[in-house]
C-alpha cells in the first residue's frame, strides 16, 4: 500500500512547476499593481503641480489687476477734482466776458451819442478815451473767448481720458472677480481623485480683455499731463481776468473823469455865454438908441463927428455879428452838454435795449434833412429846445426901444433870463443789438 501511495517522479515535477508559476504570477501582479500606483502618484503630483502653477499665476494676476484697478480709480478721482476746478474757472471766464460785454455796449452807445456833437467837438480827449476803452474791451472779449476755448478743449480731453480710466478700472475689477472664481475651481479640483478633473482656468470664456501694462501706464501718464496743462490754464485764466479787469477799470475811470470834466467845462462855458449874451444885448440896444438920437442932432458938415459916427455904426455891426457867433456857440455848447449828460446816464440796461429808428426819408410828410438831425429826432432839430438869443428891437422904432430901455426888466432876453438850459437827453440814434446770449 505504501508503495502505491508514493508519488511518481512526474507528479512531483508538476507540483513544483505549478507552485513556481503561481509565485511568479503573484509577483507580476504585485509588480503591475505597484506600477499602477506609482503612475497614479506621478499623475497626481503632476496635476497638483499644475494646479499650484495655475493658482500662483491667477493669484499674481489678481494682485496686479487689483493694484492697477486701484491706481486707475485714484486717477479717476484726481481727474474728477481737476475737471471740477477747471469748470469753475470756465464759469468765471464766462461771467467776466459777459460783464465786459455790458461795459462794451455802454461805450458803444456813448460813442454813438457823441456822433451828434458838432464836427469841431468830434475829436477830443473824451472821444480818445472812449475809443481806447472800446479797444480794450474788444480785445478783452477776444482774449476771453480764446481762453474759454482752451479751457473747453482741455476739459473735453480730461473727460475722454477719465472715461478710459473708468472703463479700465471696471474691466480690472471684472477680471479680478473671474480670477477669484478660477481659484475656487482650482481648490475644488484638488479634493477629488487625482486625474479625475482637468485643471480649470484655461478656458477663453473666463478671460476679460484689459489693457496691457504699457498701455495702462501711457493712459495714466496722459492723464497727469492733462492735469498739469489744466493747472497752467487755470493760472493763466486767473492772470488774464486780473489783468483785463485792471485795464478795463483804468480805462473806465479815465472815461468817467474826462466825461465829468467835459460836462463841467461845457456847463461853465454855457453859463458864461449866457451872461455875455445878456451884456451884448443890453449894449446893442443902448447903442442903437444913442445912435438914433445923435443922428438927428449932429452936424453933417462936421467930418470928425461923421467919421466917429460911422466908426460907431461899424462897431455896432461887428457887435451884432458877434452876437450871432455867440448864438451859434451857445447852440453848439448846448448840444455838447446834452450829449455829455446823456452819456453819463447810459447804463448796461439802456445800452442793450434797441434804440428808436428814425422814419425813412420816403415816408409821407418827412423832410429830407441830413442823417444826423434825423437820428437825433426832436431833441436837437427843434430850435426851441436850445437856448437862443432873442431878436433885437428894430432900429427904426425908437419909441418902442426907448420904452423898453426905461424898463430894463422888460427888455431882457428871455432865453438868457431863464438862466438854465434845455438839457433834454437826445433821442436814441440807431437800433442796436441786444445782449447776445452766448451759448458757446
Amino acid at each position: 500500500m505504501s508503495q502505491e501511495l508514493t508519488l511518481s517522479f512526474p507528479a512531483k515535477d508538476s507540483l513544483q512547476r505549478s507552485e513556481s508559476l503561481r509565485r511568479a504570477l503573484n509577483a507580476q501582479v504585485s509588480k503591475v499593481e505597484r506600477s499602477i500606483v506609482a503612475n497614479k502618484t506621478r499623475v497626481a503630483q503632476a496635476a497638483g503641480g499644475a494646479r499650484e502653477a495655475v493658482k500662483q499665476q491667477v493669484q499674481n494676476r489678481v494682485k496686479d489687476n487689483t493694484a492697477l484697478s486701484k491706481a486707475a480709480e485714484a486717477r479717476v478721482r484726481s481727474v474728477d477734482d481737476c475737471i471740477k476746478e477747471t469748470s469753475l474757472w470756465q464759469t468765471k471766464l464766462h461771467h467776466e466776458r459777459y460783464k465786459q460785454f455790458a461795459a462794451m455796449k455802454v461805450t458803444e452807445r456813448r460813442i454813438l451819442i457823441r456822433e451828434e456833437n458838432p464836427p469841431e467837438f468830434a475829436k477830443d480827449s473824451l472821444n480818445d478815451a472812449l475809443e481806447q476803452e472800446l479797444k480794450f474791451l474788444r480785445k478783452a472779449r477776444s482774449d476771453f473767448l480764446d481762453m474759454e476755448g482752451k479751457v473747453k478743449r482741455i476739459m473735453e480731453e480730461l473727460e475722454a481720458v477719465r472715461a478710459e480710466l473708468s472703463k479700465e478700472a471696471a474691466r480690472r475689477r471684472m477680471s479680478v472677480a473671474a480670477d477669484q472664481a478660477i481659484l475656487v475651481n482650482v481648490a475644488l479640483a484638488g479634493a477629488v481623485a487625482p486625474g479625475a478633473r482637468s485643471i480649470p482656468g484655461t478656458s477663453s470664456e473666463l478671460e476679460i480683455t484689459v489693457m496691457s501694462d504699457e498701455e495702462s501706464r501711457q493712459v495714466n501718464q496722459l492723464s497727469m499731463q492733462l492735469e498739469d496743462e489744466a493747472s497752467q490754464l487755470r493760472r493763466q485764466a486767473k492772470s488774464c481776468i486780473c489783468c483785463i479787469r485792471d485795464e478795463c477799470t483804468q480805462a473806465k475811470l479815465r472815461v468817467e473823469k474826462n466825461l465829468t470834466k467835459r460836462t463841467e467845462q461845457t456847463s461853465e462855458v454855457t453859463k458864461r455865454l449866457i451872461g455875455q449874451g445878456k451884456e451884448v444885448d443890453y449894449t446893442i440896444i443902448q447903442a442903437q438908441r444913442s445912435l438914433q438920437i445923435q443922428k438927428k442932432s449932429f452936424d453933417s458938415k462936421d467930418r470928425k463927428t461923421g467919421a466917429n459916427f460911422e466908426s460907431a455904426e461899424n462897431t455896432l455891426q461887428e457887435l451884432m455879428q458877434s452876437r450871432q457867433d455867440l448864438k451859434r456857440d451857445l447852440h453848439a455848447k448846448t448840444i455838447l452838454l446834452s450829449t455829455s449828460e446823456a452819456c453819463r446816464k447810459v447804463t448796461p440796461q439802456t445800452a442793450s435795449s434797441p434804440a428808436a429808428r428814425p422814419r425813412p426819408s420816403t415816408a409821407t410828410g418827412v423832410r429830407t434833412n441830413n442823417s444826423r438831425r434825423q437820428r437825433m429826432g426832436s431833441a436837437h432839430s427843434n430850435a426851441s429846445s436850445t437856448p437862443a438869443l432873442p431878436p433885437l428891437a428894430p432900429s427904426n422904432n425908437l419909441r418902442t426901444t426907448t420904452a423898453n430901455l426905461d424898463n430894463p426888466q422888460a427888455q431882457a432876453p428871455t432865453a438868457f433870463e431863464s438862466g438854465g438850459m434845455d438839457l433834454q437827453v437826445p433821442a436814441p440814434m440807431e437800433a442796436e443789438d441786444t445782449f447776445e446770449a452766448d451759448t458757446k
